[in-house]
C-alpha cells in the first residue's frame, strides 16, 4: 500500500536514498542472517530497521514484495522482545 501523499524534495530524497540501498541490502541478505555479521545483529540492523520502519509507516510498504530477503530479515527483526517493545503503537 502506498502512501498517497504529494511528494515533497525532502520525501523524493529519502526514498532515492532508500532505493538505492534495498537491492545491496537484499543481495547482502541473501548471504548473510543480519547486515554485516552472519552471527549478530549490530547497529547497522537497528538503523536500517528503523529506517525501513519509517519507511513503511510513512512512505512505501511495497519494497517487502520486491526484497523478499530484507522482508524476511525484518520480520524476524520484529519478533525480538527488544524491538517490539519500541514499535509504537498506532493511536485509536
Amino acid at each position: 500500500m502506498t502512501n498517497n501523499l504529494a511528494p515533497t524534495p525532502y520525501r523524493a530524497k529519502i526514498e532515492t536514498s532508500i532505493n538505492r540501498l534495498l537491492p545491496i541490502f537484499e543481495e547482502q541478505l541473501a548471504q548473510s542472517q543480519y547486515l554485516l555479521s552472519n552471527d549478530t545483529w549490530t547497529a547497522a540492523d537497528v538503523a536500517a530497521l528503523c529506517s525501513l520502519g519509517y519507511y513503511s509507516f510513512r512512505l512505501n510498504e511495497d519494497w517487502v514484495l520486491q526484497y523478499p530477503n530484507i522482508g524476511n530479515w525484518f520480520d524476524k527483526l520484529h519478533e525480538r522482545e527488544s524491538v517490539k517493545s519500541t514499535v509504537p503503537m498506532p493511536l485509536n
